[in-house]
């Protein structure tokens, strides 16, 4: 089978922008392979005297795969962990185990059975995030061929969603009342419904455990277990630690996705105050995870997300630094949280149509108070989410599951 027509058998797994970047890549690998091995891209660990190895992958989404991973081997005295993902990683990525570019992922079936060798030889667990081909898409297969084979080969799967990749547009729609998806007509909603069908059908015949990183994720996923995720270690030592008393209040509002966090709702609901220079807003976004730790520093408040009802790493993050946060959490997910953790979610709740008045209060607000919300937030990440409720639910659920 030609290059060609393999990839053209698996491109309906792809979105459209994966498949022209993978045009383009198949353009560049004679290039690459001229001067580069492939080799470079099997550096796989080698296996030691532990009882249990755990690779997490491929999808790394904001640097989670890699902090999990992290994790296991910190908390986890007979494991270790680590992770890969399909891409090059560079100063505006993520950190990664490592990171195979998609010119090889896409276009060598060599690279695909060498490297499913050495996970096999490697590792006793997998943990595949996001419905995604572990051996990239080389040779045609679907990402669950390839997981049953791993499976049959020694490695025992576990399956991780982080959100849009499990996340029903049409059903949330119904749901939520701000939900981000009520058009349906929207191309990204289109491919998202297409996406989260695919695979919450695939894994009605999937036999391993199930982990989902955000609370409400929970009703979507069946039997699926929370794998809080976990800001990277700068973030606990923020270049400002507290935050100190301004002319006026400087709000932030980080969007990786200006649809799904609703942030053109976001900035029609508090232009009154920006207009009356009631406070200072900036919509961050485009920004190195490296460089993002001192440029939430610069803020006293982040708006968080109104669309899907819960919080990820982008909040944690901001509490961690010591910024107060604002976001629709929805009830569910409170519960949900204060119940495993014996926790109350510290982030400020606010709705759409109740933004602007919150944040009028948090303007209001005397310094003291604002500061006791902020060593809350700090509190509350310190202890939910610095990775160990994260091991030991990879742990009780999956590497050793209770009787």
């Amino acid at each position: 089978m030609s290059i060609r027509s393999r990839v053209a058998g698996s491109s309906r797994y792809l979105s459209p922008r994966v498949r022209n970047d993978l045009r383009r890549g198949k353009r560049r690998l004679d290039r690459w392979r001229s001067d580069r091995s492939l080799r470079d891209y099997l550096t796989v660990p080698k296996k030691g005297p532990e009882d249990l190895g755990l690779v997490i992958a491929p999808a790394n989404s904001a640097g989670q795969g890699y902090r999990w991973a992290d994790a296991v081997t910190a908390h986890i005295g007979d494991a270790r962990a680590w992770n890969y993902a399909f891409r090059v990683p560079s100063a505006t990525s993520y950190p990664v185990g490592l990171g195979v570019p998609p010119e090889v992922t896409a276009h060598s079936s060599d690279w695909a059975v060498a490297f499913e060798d050495r996970l096999v030889a490697a590792f006793s667990h997998g943990m595949w995030e996001s419905g995604r081909q572990p051996l990239g898409v080389a040779r045609g297969e679907s990402p669950w061929t390839q997981i049953e084979r791993l499976r049959q080969r020694g490695v025992a799967p576990a399956f991780v969603a982080h959100g849009s990749d499990v996340r029903i547009p049409s059903v949330h729609a119904e749901r939520h009342e701000f939900s981000p998806f009520r058009d349906p007509e929207v191309p990204l909603t289109i491919a998202l419904e297409r996406k989260a069908r695919a695979t919450l059908g695939a894994l009605q015949s999937f036999e391993g455990p199930r982990f989902v990183s955000t609370p409400d994720l929970l009703d979507v996923v069946p039997e699926s277990a929370w794998l809080p995720v976990v800001p990277g270690a700068e973030w606990f030592s923020s270049p400002q630690e507290e935050v100190e008393p301004r002319a006026r209040l400087r709000v932030g509002h980080v969007s990786s996705s200006s649809m799904l966090k609703r942030s053109d709702a976001v900035e029609e609901a508090i232009a009154p105050l920006v207009a009356l220079r009631a406070i200072d807003y900036e919509r961050v976004s485009g920004v190195a995870p490296g460089d993002m730790p001192s440029v939430v520093a610069g803020f006293d408040v982040i708006i968080d997300q109104f669309g899907v009802g819960s919080y990820g790493v982008a909040a944690c993050e901001a509490m961690a630094s010591g910024r107060v946060v604002v976001g629709n959490v929805l009830p569910s997910v409170r519960d949900h949280v204060r119940t495993t953790t014996g926790f109350d979610v510290p982030i400020v709740q606010a709705t759409l149509p109740t933004l602007r008045e919150v944040l009028e209060e948090l303007v209001e607000q005397d310094p003291d108070a604002r500061a006791a919300r902020s060593r809350a937030g700090r509190d509350f990440v310190r202890a939910v989410h610095n990775g160990e409720l994260a091991a030991a639910a990879i742990a009780d659920n999956f590497l050793r599951p209770r009787l």
